[in-house]
């Protein structure tokens, strides 16, 4: 997500605060709080370090309106990390079901985060109990659920009326899907959608269309995968009356499905426009386009600016610039196939680079008719915040300090802050793109990944500038 002056920036403002207790579910269970849940320190009450979900399938009917629902089951395929009694899931909804290869099993609502994201609503989870599974066990947890998508608007959220769209970080899955939402283990997806026959369905590359009735409704069915190992975070969806071009763009010599998507009265023309320039653009450089569906939604509001969704970006109007499509898209390598392995580093690997290759994109575009002030901008002072391990306190301060810290490691490897002159930085990023393609990486991994490639000692640079 860019730092560019759009109102995304409210989503990376708020701090995770601490944890209640809520005694909701269909069977009453203890607090586990003593169980050692999650893997990032930024956010204690996410996911569950036990156990790795290693598919999900997703079967929901979204029917949007005067009275929205959400409805349906998802199955995840499993591994257990350890020997397990019990688990944790993270969902925004209370389920009414849930199993266990094929058994049912008891769940609680066990806590949610008291103090919340900004406007993003809180981070709400349930303990799932009455099982035991041995380390190494292969296993299925099935939840299912039948809730109202209640019209709410926040920055992970727009359920209003004809529309249902979720995208933003870190929350957004919890919002339709039930997950173990870890940022350091990816999954592939299978997804089921059906919603009215007027609505059109944004998520990936769809593998088939169904139409069908429900009592006196038109129905459509669309289904997806996303064979890309994925974070849950990274998954977006759309659903309502969008208006919607697809086809197919060349992208590094390469053939990639696309499918564009605005809500009406909104323009297509600068994605259509930029979204295959840059990512051919990105791709000549740092290797080939990593996802098999391209393209981008573009929304009224949705509060979050723009976000990385695999499959094509999602976009406030008011972002829908070159500038951000080049953003967006440059996160197809760095966020989202190559993706920091803790929130802490997000801002720094993930946004940093995003930032850098948005100034790139710029420039070219820019070459005959001035440069990118952002671009050769001086160096600015750290934020206060830059080492605090959360970067949801992030501001655009921290965007632009980001991008212009791997602009300098460019000049410290190649004497240059000009991609052109560049090249030991750029067969960096080349090399981190190809070598951890669809994985996460530490920032020690990326610090190393940088020493090899630079041909000198970057250690006095990296303890300058704190990494």
């Amino acid at each position: 997500m860019p730092e560019l002056t759009c109102s995304h920036v409210s989503r990376r403002n708020a701090l995770l605060g601490g944890a209640g207790a809520a005694a909701l579910g269909c069977v009453a269970t203890s607090t586990t709080s003593a169980l050692a849940d999650t893997t990032d320190p930024s956010y204690p009450r996410f996911g569950d370090s036990r156990y790795r979900v290693l598919h999900y399938q997703i079967g929901d009917t979204i029917l949007t309106g005067s009275s929205p629902r959400l409805f349906g089951s998802t199955t995840m395929t499993c591994v257990a990390a350890r020997s397990m009694t019990n688990l944790f899931v993270d969902f925004q909804h209370t389920p009414n079901v849930v199993s266990i290869n094929g058994k049912a099993v008891r769940f609680s609502r066990t806590s949610s985060v008291a103090t919340t994201y900004g406007d993003q609503g809180g981070h709400r989870r349930f303990t799932v109990s009455g099982f035991s599974l041995p380390a190494g066990a292969r296993f299925t947890l099935k939840v299912g659920y039948n809730v109202s998508a209640y019209a709410n608007r926040t920055a992970s959220l727009l359920s209003a009326g004809a529309y249902f769209v979720v995208a933003g970080e870190p929350i957004a899955a919890t919002h339709w899907f039930p997950c173990n939402d870890r940022l350091d283990v990816k999954s592939t997806y299978g997804v089921s959608i059906s919603t009215q026959r007027a609505n059109r369905v944004m998520l990936a590359r769809p593998t088939s269309q169904t139409f069908y009735t429900s009592g006196r409704t038109a129905m459509t069915n669309i289904r997806f995968a996303v064979a890309e190992p994925s974070a849950t975070y990274q998954l977006g969806l759309a659903v309502g009356p969008f208006s919607v071009t697809s086809g197919t763009w060349s992208i590094g010599g390469r053939d990639v499905p696309y499918g564009v998507a605005a809500q009406p009265g909104l323009t297509k023309s600068t994605l259509l426009d930029h979204t295959p320039r840059a990512l051919s653009y990105f791709a000549a450089r740092y290797g080939s386009f990593p996802f098999s569906h391209a393209g981008g939604v573009l929304v009224e509001d949705i509060g979050v600016g723009a976000q990385e969704t695999v499959g094509g970006p999602t976009y406030d109007a008011s972002c829908n610039t070159a500038a951000f499509v080049a953003h967006e898209n440059a996160h197809m390598w760095f966020g989202n196939s190559v993706t920091a392995a803790s929130w802490a580093d997000v801002v720094l690997i993930q946004e940093g680079l995003a930032q850098l290759l948005e100034w790139d994109y710029v420039q070219m575009l820019r070459a005959t008719s001035g440069t990118s002030a952002a671009m050769w901008a001086p160096l600015l002072t750290p934020p206060t915040t830059w080492r605090v391990p959360t970067h949801m306190k992030v501001e655009k301060l921290t965007y632009q300090y980001a991008g212009g810290l791997m602009r300098e490691l460019r000049r410290e490897m190649d004497g240059s802050i000009e991609q052109a002159r560049a090249p030991r930085f750029t067969a960096f990023l080349r090399t981190l793109a190809t070598g951890h393609a669809h994985s996460s990486i530490t920032r020690a991994q990326f610090k190393a990944e940088a020493q090899k490639a630079a041909g000198k000692d970057l250690s006095g640079f990296l303890r300058r500038y704190g990494i």
